[in-house]
């Protein structure tokens, strides 16, 4: 399973080959795919230390929160753990 992610690239002396539509030419790629199963693995071996028993990204804890659509976006106010500042 994938999602797509958006790019919106700004402010850098270059882009890097890997975001390149076409590596000759310094610009952006419109979107990049995110493999779910992939970022599923590099988050369970960040987190454990080991690679997953299990690489099925529907065993992703983060899956539940991704909304039902191709981009990768996420409901409410995200994933980070944070708390809302009262702007004085």
């Amino acid at each position: 399973m994938e999602k797509s992610i958006d790019l919106a690239l700004n402010n850098f002396p270059t882009t890097p080959h890997s975001l390149r539509a076409e590596p000759s030419i310094d610009a952006p790629k419109p979107e990049i795919r995110i493999d779910l199963a992939s970022l599923y693995h590099h988050y369970y071996f960040d987190k454990h230390g080991k690679a997953p028993p299990n690489p099925d990204p529907a065993q992703f804890e983060q899956l539940q929160y991704l909304r039902p659509e191709d981009h990768f976006r996420v409901t409410g106010d995200g994933l980070g753990n944070r708390k809302r500042v009262a702007q004085k």
